[in-house]
């Protein structure tokens, strides 16, 4: 249970840096609250925040 936890969340960060490092065209196509805390997580992942 707690590898498939850690399996998600590596995955979910690693979404979230995705959308965190796409192109305005491709953000513009998103939710643009996906959007927002996908750069949250990035900026605190990054240690930018």
């Amino acid at each position: 249970m707690e590898n498939d936890l850690q399996s998600v969340t590596e995955l979910a960060l690693r979404t979230a840096l995705s959308i965190a490092d796409a192109t305005p065209e491709e953000r513009a196509e998103l939710d643009p609250e996906m959007v927002a805390k996908a750069d949250e997580i990035a900026a605190l992942h990054r240690g930018t925040k």
